[in-house]
């Protein structure tokens, strides 16, 4: 499997930046799947995430920051532990489709858990492409755990990173 990265601060707009490409992406009949992690907000503070299933189109619970003590948990989220089975389950299931947008690998899969096994057997697959968001500061970490493979690293702060990504894809799409 060939991976690419998108990369930015906590807030920058990597999420809000896929949610346009993976619209753009359908409408030009490419096969995606994977998720993104849509922050739930309480007037101007995140509570927590949503997971939306791209193939799916549909939107659950994933973290929050009350749970159940038994949860997996970092920071202040706790994972929703059917909704991390969903995600795992997601990931897993990426062999048919064209793309896997994974939103997002942060310190608890670079740590070996959350997501990471799904991950890791997902970049086993001979296809699809598997496209990978990170905050800036750990994108060293998941590069040396990857170790390989990686396509490319795109930056949100980017004036033209939109373009870029979709150039990109479209290009290794079309010629794959």
């Amino acid at each position: 499997m060939i991976i690419d990265i998108l990369t930015g601060q906590v807030q920058a707009g990597k999420t809000t930046l896929l949610q346009k490409i993976t619209s753009e992406l359908k409408k030009k009949d490419f096969r995606i799947g994977g998720f993104l992690s849509l922050s739930v907000r309480d007037d101007n503070t995140v509570t927590g995430y949503d997971l939306f299933d791209l193939k799916e189109e549909t939107r659950r619970s994933f973290l929050r920051k009350q749970g159940d003590k038994d949860w997996e948990k970092i920071g202040p989220y706790f994972f929703i532990p059917e909704a991390l089975e969903q995600a795992r389950r997601i990931i897993f299931a990426a062999k048919n489709i064209d793309i896997c947008f994974v939103d997002e690998i942060g310190p608890y899969e670079l740590g070996g858990k959350g997501l990471w096994s799904a991950v890791l057997a997902a970049s086993q697959y001979p296809s699809p492409r598997l496209f990978l968001t990170v905050r800036a500061k750990l994108c060293d970490a998941l590069l040396e755990k990857l170790g390989r493979n990686v396509d490319r690293i795109f930056d949100v702060a980017d004036s033209d990173v939109q373009s870029a990504i979709m150039n990109h894809l479209e290009q290794k799409l079309i010629n794959s």
